[in-house]
């Protein structure tokens, strides 16, 4: 067993996201990449590489171009892969910072987004009311910066305000989110660099639960520590499944990787390098070892 390089266009020096999704007209499903660079999203099919995303700019937030995540999601006009990063789709009028592959050319989705946007996170939730695809990065109006979280119902963008800050005023960014249910109900968990969440103090992850915010226990060790991956993985053991969560200090130290429970956290283990964990992914190997 070993690893084979898949080749980028030159003009892709990175990867930030991959996403498998079966694309309209596609004979099977394919590997989606997100990339660094103008190439901005590439689509794998175990054979050949294609350009889904060519020309990329980047945006307004940002030095680099990138697609930093991908998620499928049916706003009631068919199942369509939508990108968010920082770019802008020249030739496509409001496609910047988020867009929607439709299969065969990219769209906007822009009714309600602010002007200048950058995209680091998406996914699909239902509180209730339907599914909404949740989109989480920064904005900036003037020469203010601030996060920015908000949910597309297939034809306007609504804010979630309160949202999420960082104090002093500043701006870090929101890193990952996911669907989990810890025994409460299931809701829409975000992780990033802030410390507020609807006004009240929370440690790089927060709940909502489509009304409304609340921290997840204590949370991380303090306000100076970032969450920046998540994942819902069950160990075997009898405790079902549970919360895990890459996070590091912004200052010093490795990465930790905590889990939760529902009732409460744990220190699972801590690397031995200092890194920014960006993705956590649960995977069987041959060896037994998950």
């Amino acid at each position: 067993d070993h690893f084979e390089d898949l080749t980028l266009p030159g003009t892709a020096y990175g990867v930030r996201a991959l996403r498998r999704h079966h694309d309209v007209g596609a004979a099977r499903e394919e590997l989606f990449i997100g990339t660094l660079g103008s190439d901005s999203v590439l689509a794998w099919d175990g054979t050949n590489m294609r350009t889904i995303g060519s020309g990329f700019t980047r945006g307004p937030l940002d030095p680099e171009t990138r697609c930093a995540d991908l998620c499928a999601f049916d706003d009631g006009t068919g199942t369509a892969l939508y990108a968010g990063g920082s770019f802008v789709i020249p030739g496509v009028p409001g496609a910047a910072g988020i867009a929607r592959w439709n299969g065969s050319t990219w769209e906007a989705v822009a009714a309600g987004l602010p002007a200048q946007l950058s995209i680091d996170a998406l996914a699909v939730f239902d509180a209730g009311a339907g599914a909404r695809l949740f989109a989480g990065g920064a904005q900036r109006v003037g020469s203010t910066y601030s996060l920015w979280i908000g949910a597309w119902d297939g034809s306007q963008w609504t804010e979630i305000l309160p949202g999420l800050a960082i104090t002093p005023a500043g701006i870090r960014a929101i890193d990952d989110m996911l669907v989990f249910d810890d025994g409460t109900g299931s809701a829409l968990y975000v992780a990033g660099g802030f410390d507020t969440a609807g006004g009240q103090t929370v440690h790089g992850l927060a709940r909502w639960n489509g009304t409304q915010w609340s921290n997840v226990g204590v949370g991380l060790p303090s306000s100076t520590w970032e969450a920046y991956a998540l994942l819902a993985f069950d160990e075997g053991t009898g405790g079902g499944r549970e919360l895990f969560v890459a996070a590091a200090h912004h200052t010093s130290g490795p990465p930790t990787l905590f889990a939760w429970n529902g009732a409460s956290w744990r220190a699972v283990d801590r690397a031995s390098a200092q890194y920014r964990p960006f993705a956590l992914a649960a995977f069987d190997d041959p060896h037994g070892n998950t």
